[in-house]
């Protein structure tokens, strides 16, 4: 998640490389420049047109930039090309419906892209403080000898 270091290595290594330029889309997008983001992410497409990952990231950052159409054109596009992909099917049945996307549901893949998705989502998954301002759970009862009311 060092993205200022990690950034002229990706761009090193980006020739032909389709997981580099998403990854290099990835970062840009993090930065919020979207107009290299999209570029890159749509050279990753084109070097890699058949990896289903690539086309879910690019038409979940088009979702998010609220550019839904988009999303849904590279979905068909794609789908034309990879017909038998439940990933990309499912994406495009929720987009096409105004649905919540879970990036959960993406796989491992998708934190190649977005680790800080992972590790928002083991610090809510694994958390043993308590919440602040979250209700204590009640004390369970306790029972035996020791704990019995005196007679």
């Amino acid at each position: 998640m060092h993205w200022d270091e990690a950034l002229p290595l990706l761009e090193k290594g980006r020739w032909r490389n389709a997981q580099a330029l998403a990854c290099i889309g990835a970062i840009h997008w993090r930065r919020g420049d979207k107009a290299k983001a999209f570029e890159s992410l749509r050279r990753a497409q084109a070097v890699a047109p058949k990896d289903p990952m690539i086309v879910v990231v690019r038409a979940t950052l088009l979702l998010r930039d609220d550019r839904r159409d988009e999303a849904l054109r590279a979905l068909a596009d794609a789908r034309g090309r990879i017909s038998e992909n439940k990933l990309l099917t499912d994406l495009q049945a929720k987009i096409a419906n105004k649905q919540k996307v879970d990036p959960k549901t993406f796989g491992e893949t998708w934190y190649q892209y977005f680790p800080e998705d992972l590790a928002k989502e083991m610090l809510t998954r694994g958390r043993r403080t308590p919440v602040p301002g979250a209700p204590a759970a009640p004390e369970p009862p306790r029972f035996g000898a020791r704990h019995a009311p005196r007679r």
